[in-house]
Parts: structure tokens; sequence; C-alpha cells
């Protein structure tokens, strides 16, 4: 759940860093993601690490544009800014 959760505000941030709207663009951006959990030994217990999938789909974006949003994105995850320091993520792009 906190995979889905977190593909979920991604993918909201990256559309709106990437000025999508969903009910008109004939682009879109989906996002996956893959949480691991492992033991922490600076800190003792355990660490998240999360890896989110990106991919555009759509005529309209180019490298520069799809680097430029992902970013962005960041900036407008509530979620992804509220576990910033506590997770390690990553974002790998397709």
């Amino acid at each position: 759940m906190v995979g889905a959760s977190i593909a979920a505000c991604y993918q909201n941030a990256v559309q709106q860093a990437a000025g999508i709207d969903d009910h008109a663009d004939e682009t879109f951006v989906d996002v996956g993601a893959q949480v691991d959990v492992s033991k922490n030994p600076e800190r003792g217990g355990r660490r998240l690490s999360i890896m989110l999938h990106v991919k555009f789909y759509g005529g309209r974006f180019n490298e520069l544009l799809d680097q430029r949003a992902i970013d962005e994105a960041s900036g407008f995850g509530p979620l992804i800014k509220a576990l910033e320091g506590e997770c390690d993520f990553t974002i790998r792009k397709y």
C-alpha cells in the first residue's frame, strides 16, 4: 500500500510539473513503485528503499522535458516531502 500511495502521489506531481491535463491531453505518465525493506545499521530498525518507475506516453515529450518534469515533481508531492530523509528514493525513467 505504501508503494501504491507513493506512485499515485508522484504520478500526480509529474503530471502537474509537465502541465498534463488528465481529461484533455493525449499524453500521460505512468508511475509504478518498488518498495524494499532492509535493516538500518546506522539507526537500528528498518529502512524503506523506494524505486519509482516513470514512463511518459505521447508525442510531445522529449528527454529534456521528461527530466525537467521529474526534477520538479518531487517538490509537488506532499507524501514524498514527508518521507524525505526517512527513505531512500530512486527514480528510473523508461
